[in-house]
């Protein structure tokens, strides 16, 4: 998860001369002397860029420091990371921060805020109710990210099957995503959060192996309802058929190592 935020971070804080896009390396500092110059000279933009550098040298308090610098100078996107950091020693320190973003109306923070409140490392914080609202918030205004988010937490919960139902309807109608499918496919087989309808989830995992057939843990759900004919006909042959492909497509230990 750490990876795939800082992913969706670079593009958003510029390029540097190491010809890296976003972040340069801040273990050497080679070819960022001119983002660390204009970061002490007040350049937020760049006080993100060198604190995102050190973050990613694996360096946190330095990260921690120049995003505390930047979210100081009233750059709100400085501090959803900046809580970030600072949650599992500081848990209490870092809603608190998460309060301000949102108060300021910064998206990342409401949904750090949300998500903290709702399984944070602290469970003296939690506050279910009050993220399901921010949440909801959230998902009105058509952040599909936070519905997803929001969507995977209720689909942990008991009690939360039929809201996780609701919210992967909401993003399976969506243009082009197919891979909500799997998710919503395997309640509806199973019945979570509504009527079981089998047919309609086989359907979907149909689809969405006709376009990632190398997703390997949907391919075998899908195997299974082959096998016992739910949702459908029987059709070991397909099944084997799946099995023989994922038995030629998949590594061996050996070759990724």
């Amino acid at each position: 998860m750490r990876g795939l935020w800082l992913a969706l971070l670079l593009p958003l804080i510029g390029g540097c001369a190491t010809g890296v896009p976003g972040y340069c390396y801040a273990d050497r500092w080679r070819g960022c002397e001119e983002p660390l110059r204009r970061a002490k000279a007040g350049d937020v933009t760049a006080m993100m860029q060198v604190g995102l550098s050190y973050e990613i040298a694996r360096k946190n308090r330095a990260a921690m420091a120049w995003y505390r610098r930047a979210a100081d100078a009233g750059h709100h996107r400085a501090i959803s990371p900046y809580a970030r950091l600072l949650g599992h020693d500081r848990p209490a320190e870092a809603l608190a921060w998460l309060e301000r973003g949102a108060a300021a109306g910064d998206r990342d923070s409401r949904f750090s805020l949300a998500m903290t409140l709702a399984q944070g490392p602290d469970p003296a914080l939690h506050d279910a109710p009050r993220a399901r609202a921010i949440l909801d918030a959230l998902v009105a205004e058509g952040d599909t990210a936070a519905t997803l988010d929001y969507a995977r937490w209720q689909a942990r919960l008991p009690e939360g099957k039929a809201k996780a139902r609701e919210l992967y309807e909401k993003l399976s109608a969506q243009e082009g995503s197919f891979g909500m499918y799997p998710p919503l496919a395997r309640m509806l087989v199973a019945g979570e959060g509504g009527p079981a309808d089998p047919v309609r989830g086989r359907a979907m995992l149909e689809a969405y192996v006709a376009q990632v057939p190398i997703d390997t843990p949907v391919v075998e759900d899908l195997i299974v309802l082959l096998e016992k004919g739910i949702g459908g006909p029987a059709d070991p042959e397909r099944a084997a058929g799946f099995r023989k492909y994922i038995d030629e497509n998949t590594p061996t230990l050996e070759e990724i190592l």
